[in-house]
């Protein structure tokens, strides 16, 4: 697949773990374990998008399909849903780019 692929789903990544952390920080009023842990998936997100942005790190890409796909079967989401959507686009764009 084309880097521009790549490239876009990457930022969509670091979009979505951005808006992961604004939106913990409007529901969550304290600084609680919850929170820091919603906190910690989307400072996750937003360094895959970021390791993904000028190479592919299909690693990181791949876990992040795991944690999503587990997590949509608990707790099925339009968001988690994107997100995995996101992801895979990553790790599929990734079969095909090299690491030169």
């Amino acid at each position: 697949m084309p880097s521009w692929i790549r490239r876009i789903s990457a930022g969509a990544a670091i979009i979505l773990g951005s808006a992961h952390l604004v939106y913990g920080m409007v529901v969550f009023k304290a600084l609680t374990p919850d929170h820091l842990w919603f906190a910690g998936a989307g400072i996750a997100m937003i360094c895959v998008g970021l390791a993904h942005w000028n190479r592919p790190a299909r690693v990181q890409a791949a876990l992040m399909c795991i944690y999503l796909g587990v997590l949509a079967l608990i707790l099925p989401l339009p968001q988690i849903f994107i997100g995995l959507a996101i992801f895979l686009t990553l790790l599929v764009s990734n079969r095909r780019a090299s690491y030169a």
